[in-house]
């Protein structure tokens, strides 16, 4: 299944998270080859280095509104992206990764998650995953075993990069979803693996 990005302003995605100022920045590691995503002190800004400091996503000082986060994306070139924080909040998300290859397509296993959800589906900043928004706790978190094919997590109170290349077909806002974390945490056996 060919996947398309949908023609919605930003404006019109995710009003229910951006009511929240749970909102945070990102940058990738400057280690080379690193594809960590270290959340952001925008209070800090280390001169010497050029960066913002490095801060805790579960500190409550580091969170902004969604306005304030955009306002540094678009002002701090050194920023790499904004975040929202998952936490005293009844929103978990699913994250599937390497998805999507170079055709912008996906198999029909991936396509049958997104469909069963039906909740504000992006693509992930690598543009090869996707991420499911949906309203509903984790009552089981963590990673899908080696056994499936397909490389899934699942959480809630923590945090997640969010991109706004929202999938076509899907909603703008996050949709009840309890019965379907409890599903996929089920069927891909979901959990702190290794």
């Amino acid at each position: 299944m060919h996947i398309k990005l949908s023609n919605h302003p930003n404006h019109k995605l995710l009003q229910k998270l951006k009511k929240e100022n749970q909102w945070l920045c990102w940058s990738y590691h400057k280690k080379p080859s690193s594809n960590e995503k270290i959340p952001l002190n925008t209070e800090k800004f280390i001169s010497k280095k050029g960066r913002f400091a490095p801060g805790k996503f579960e500190k409550r000082d580091n969170w902004l509104s969604y306005k304030k986060a955009i306002y540094y994306l678009n002002e701090y070139e050194i920023i790499d992206g904004i975040g929202f924080v998952f936490i005293d909040i009844d929103f978990s998300w699913v994250d599937i990764d390497e998805c999507i290859d170079d055709e912008m397509s996906i198999d029909e296993e991936v396509k049958r998650i997104l469909n069963r959800f039906n909740s504000y589906s992006e693509l992930s900043p690598s543009k090869k995953g996707i991420h499911i928004i949906c309203e509903g706790i984790a009552k089981k978190y963590g990673w899908s075993s080696n056994f499936y094919d397909l490389d899934i997590s699942v959480f809630d109170e923590s945090w997640l990069t969010i991109t706004q290349l929202h999938l076509e077909g899907y909603p703008t806002d996050p949709t009840e979803g309890q019965s379907l974390l409890n599903w996929i945490s089920r069927e891909y056996d979901i959990g702190k693996h290794g």
